[in-house]
C-alpha cells in the first residue's frame, strides 16, 4: 500500500482539478440561464474524463513494472 500512495495522489488530483474546472464552468451557465450551453458543457467534461481515466490507466498499466522495481521488493509482491 505504501509504493501506490504517490500514485493514487496523482491520479486523485487529477480528477479534482478536472470536477472543480467542470463545476466551475457548469455553473457559471447555469447562472447565466444558459442550460442548453451547461449540458452540453457536461456531455463534454464527462467524455474528457472517461479519456483522461483511460490514458491514466492505459499509462499506469505500462509503467507499473518500472515503478515497483524502483522498491526493490521480491518477486511475491511484484506479482510475477
Amino acid at each position: 500500500m505504501t509504493t501506490t500512495g504517490p500514485v493514487q495522489g496523482l491520479f486523485i488530483g487529477a480528477s479534482s482539478g478536472l470536477a472543480q474546472a467542470a463545476g466551475i464552468l457548469i455553473g457559471k451557465s447555469l447562472r447565466n440561464r444558459e442550460y442548453d450551453k451547461a449540458y452540453a458543457d457536461s456531455k463534454r467534461l464527462m467524455r474528457y474524463g472517461l479519456f483522461g481515466a483511460l490514458l491514466l490507466s492505459a499509462l499506469l498499466m505500462m509503467l507499473a513494472p518500472g515503478y515497483v522495481r524502483i522498491y526493490n521488493v521480491s518477486d511475491a509482491v511484484c506479482g510475477v
